[in-house]
């Protein structure tokens, strides 16, 4: 067994424990798990706990860090505890390293695809209470198998400590270097900064920077006002830019019916023609267009790239039969090459040159639409999304 600086550990059930590096606040040990037998690692805090309380506050804070870490783009928790020395510790698995080592930059579509992860990450952390508070390069750490995931999750709640950014750290809202507390908020700005740097300034087109600038304001309310709010901007830029969407990542708890309709809208794609699709209820159509109202601030953020003079689709319009959704528009002044780019349910947009389209949909569905001209290679403003609802 290899001594930290605080002195050996014991843990029960692993074996060849062996000090690994320090950080501010905690040691890093690697370790053998002995039954099931497997590589881990076990991150202890320097300090031991010194009452009942302390201790309750941890295991508390350690459930939640496990409830989270089934997340596919969290670190996973094998296991949190107290070592014999008062020391409270988490064992997960064992990364390979971080996304920077060695001076590493992300490709565009690379960086993007782990926004929307990480961003998912983020969203789920906080829809169970927990702040993350240190979104940057080095807890973003690489699996043997390639994936990124989130590390560090919630330790500042589990190990009862409050980490204080230095002033000079470029990742941390500006409003918690100045001793600020830990906020929603401020997570999306540190993911926002390490979506920046990672990718590097020069690197960012139109549309990623301006979603990026939104999320690292320097004004908190100026910011997306959830990581999710943030993932469905990430995804937009991926349409813009002709990358792939990458599916969004978000056990819907049914708390938020706002969050949980865009997320379906988000990540289903168009229905293949299906029969036997009832008649619209007027009930749940209104339903879906109020909830879109309310999230049309949202929308209206999205990253675009007019052009000057490209006219904008104002009178979206939509009708459910049994079994699709017929979507119309009125020509807002197309000229010679002008064409439709659609967006059906925040999937990847196609481009048509009538103004109308129809949407095959199964019982129960909801198929949201936006549109924007396309000319000559560039984008108008997109319209507010139109929805409609067939009765399940």
């Amino acid at each position: 067994m290899t001594s930290s600086p605080l002195g050996p550990l014991a843990v029960p059930g692993f074996g060849d424990v062996r000090f690994h590096s320090s950080g501010e606040l905690v040691d890093i040990y690697t370790a053998q798990q002995l039954a099931p037998r497997r590589p881990v690692l076990l991150t202890v805090l320097q300090r031991p706990v010194a009452s009942d309380a302390a201790r309750e506050r941890f295991r508390t804070a350690a459930d939640r860090m496990a409830l989270v870490s089934a997340h596919p783009s969290v670190l996973t928790v094998l296991q949190a505890s107290i070592a014999s020395d008062g020391r409270p510790y988490v064992v997960t698995e064992v990364c390979t390293g971080h996304i920077a080592e060695g001076g590493r930059r992300l490709g565009l579509e690379e960086a993007l695809t782990m926004g929307v992860r990480i961003g998912s990450a983020l969203e789920t952390l906080h829809r169970s209470s927990v702040l993350h508070g240190g979104v940057r390069p080095v807890h973003l750490l690489l699996t043997p198998f390639g994936s990124i995931v989130l590390a560090a999750s919630g330790y500042a709640a589990a190990f009862d400590i409050a980490a204080v950014p230095s002033v000079d750290d470029v990742f941390s809202a500006p409003e918690v270097r100045a001793g600020g507390p830990l906020t929603v908020a401020a997570d999306v700005h540190d993911l926002g900064a390490t979506l920046r740097e990672t990718v590097g300034e020069e690197a960012v087109p139109a549309p990623v920077r301006r979603v990026l600038d939104r999320a690292t304001s320097r004004d908190p309310a100026r910011r997306h006002a959830s990581a999710l709010e943030l993932v469905l901007e990430l995804r937009e830029a991926q349409a813009e830019l002709g990358l792939a969407v990458t599916p969004i990542e978000v056990a819907l708890d049914g708390r938020s019916p706002l969050d949980a309709r865009i997320l379906a809208e988000a990540d289903r794609p168009v229905h293949a023609p299906r029969r036997g699709a009832r008649l619209v209820s007027w009930g749940l159509l209104v339903v879906a267009v109020a909830a879109i109202a309310v999230g049309a601030s949202l929308f209206a953020s999205l990253a675009r790239s007019s052009g000057p003079g490209i006219p904008v689709v104002e009178d979206l319009r939509a009708d459910a039969d049994d079994a699709a959704v017929t979507f119309d528009w009125s020509d807002p002044g197309l000229e010679a090459g002008d064409r439709y780019r659609v967006r059906v349910d925040g999937g990847v947009p196609s481009l048509v040159d009538e103004p109308r389209l129809r949407v095959d949909a199964a019982a129960g569905a909801t198929v949201c639409l936006s549109v924007a001209v396309s000319r000559q290679g560039r984008l108008g403003e997109h319209s507010v999304p139109v929805c409609a609802a067939l009765a399940p």
